[in-house]
């Protein structure tokens, strides 16, 4: 489509973020490795695709049974077990959804996939389809330093299963 509703949002684990927004202790590059340490799954959304996540979590948690959870789904589990929330953050709004696809998938190529609960690695669309890996990768990089700094400035949220 062309309509610039789509996103990319990305699953912290408040374990390792700590409200690092608020730690004045380490320098800039320590706190972007924790922010990137608490990072476990990255997506392309629009509306409330987030949150699926979350309800699909809450509705395997009510039924006490963990047989066929994702990775995902169990992360989820296991930072609601410890009695914290889920951090959601929307970056990159208003985009259209070819140029989401391309930013969620240059993202987790820079993260590694091996370092996220993401099943797949994105699909890259147009010119980035032609990019050499390397430029693809410093590509994410970049977006996830942004998306850094706009987590910086909009702050942890943490959503538990009572705010579904």
């Amino acid at each position: 489509g062309r309509a610039k509703k789509s996103f990319i949002y990305l699953l912290l684990d408040p374990s390792f973020t700590q409200n690092l927004q608020h730690d004045e202790t380490l320098d800039q590059k320590k706190l972007f490795k924790r922010f990137l340490s608490s990072i476990f799954y990255i997506g392309k959304g629009k509306h409330t695709r987030p949150y699926e996540h979350l309800i699909e979590a809450k509705a395997i948690q009510l039924k006490s049974r963990l047989e066929g959870a994702s990775k995902k789904v169990e992360k989820i589990l296991d930072i609601w077990k410890n009695g914290d929330g889920v951090i959601s953050i929307e970056v990159f709004k208003n985009s259209l959804p070819v140029v989401a696809f391309n930013r969620e998938a240059a993202m987790i190529e820079a993260i590694g996939l091996s370092n996220i609960t993401n099943i797949k690695r994105g699909q890259f669309y147009g010119s980035c389809k032609s990019w050499s890996n390397s430029d693809k990768r410093r590509w994410g990089c970049l977006l996830l330093f942004k998306a850094f700094h706009i987590f910086l400035h909009e702050g942890e949220n943490q959503l538990r299963p009572g705010d579904l």
